[in-house]
């Protein structure tokens, strides 16, 4: 079974194979790809689309708007954006990015890519979102330095905690134990970063979702 990149083709054959109500099995043996990736690639365009657990996507929302109405950012770049992102009309300047190509955001580029790109046009906003499916380790760097008053992060390597997985953990996070896996761990790796680039992360709300996940909201402080 092929590992390669989806493509547009073949994601507009699974979404027609789908509407179908063709089993699973069936698809993964049509797009000759194994069933877990034909699984996963469903579950990412449901979270893409916004369409999953949508108890959590309000609880997110609800803790969006409560943390905007705080910081009132001016400007913000949603670096995963998906197909909408949720600051359209919240904010006078936004800018949208998906790797996904089909979405018509202001820029279609590899989170870290992008980052680079505005870290060398001197590029910065006050509040940058980075809820990734996934992690968003190596992102955060970047983040710290161009956001001026905020930073959001959804932690998506806490998913790896239920398979027992430290491999990614440790090589980002220095964690190294079960036990020492945890979102407060996380947060204070994170303002460490921070502090390299002299800012200081103060946890604003923080809150564990759908699957264990954690998303925390930072207000961001120019160290004196």
């Amino acid at each position: 079974m092929s590992n390669k990149r989806w493509s547009k083709e073949e994601i507009d054959k699974l979404n027609t194979l789908l509407n179908n109500n063709v089993k699973q099995s069936t698809i993964a043996k049509e797009l000759n790809r194994s069933i877990t990736s034909v699984q996963l690639k469903i579950k990412r365009l449901k979270l893409k689309e916004g369409t999953y657990n949508e108890k959590h996507q309000l609880n997110k929302y609800l803790a969006n708007k409560k943390y905007l109405d705080y910081l009132k950012p001016k400007s913000v770049l949603d670096v995963y954006a998906g197909s909408k992102s949720y600051y359209e009309n919240k904010v006078d300047n936004l800018i949208t990015n998906d790797i996904n190509t089909d979405y018509k955001t202001n820029y279609n580029l590899n989170a870290f890519d992008l980052l680079c790109q505005l870290y060398l046009d001197k590029v910065t906003f006050d509040l940058i979102d980075l809820d990734p499916y996934g992690s968003a380790a190596e992102n955060v760097y970047l983040a710290t330095k161009l956001a001026n008053k905020g930073l959001i992060v959804t932690y998506g390597e806490l998913g790896h905690k239920k398979f027992k997985r430290l491999d990614y953990v440790s090589k980002f996070y220095n964690i190294n134990t079960l036990d020492d896996f945890n979102l407060k761990n996380l947060i204070n790796h994170t303002k460490l970063i921070a502090k390299q680039n002299k800012k200081v992360l103060e946890v604003h709300t923080a809150y564990m979702f759908y699957a264990g996940l954690g998303r925390v909201y930072y207000k961001v402080n120019e160290q004196t």
